[in-house]
């Protein structure tokens, strides 16, 4: 299976997740955050956590994407490097 079709799969997964969280609680907690922090909290919002869990999700789609990315032998940037100068 040629790689675009992982990257493509991929990039509808991670849409697919930031869609439906937009439309989840969190996304409205956040939103609200961040038109007025104070305001939000007086509502009852734990900033703090829904700020905690937004970056736990940031940072679980970040992973899933660099650990999607091929590796790439230091050896053969290296030798590439050599040959061009």
């Amino acid at each position: 299976m040629p790689y675009y079709y992982i990257a493509l799969a991929l990039a509808a997964g991670v849409l697919l997740v930031t869609w439906r969280m937009e439309r989840s609680r969190l996304g409205h907690y956040l939103v609200a955050i961040g038109q007025n922090q104070d305001a939000a909290e007086a509502l009852g919002i734990d900033s703090a956590r829904a700020k905690a869990r937004a970056l736990m999700l940031s940072a679980f789609l970040m992973g899933l994407g660099a650990s999607s990315m091929p590796s790439t032998p230091t050896s053969s940037i290296r030798t590439a490097r050599s040959a061009s100068a």
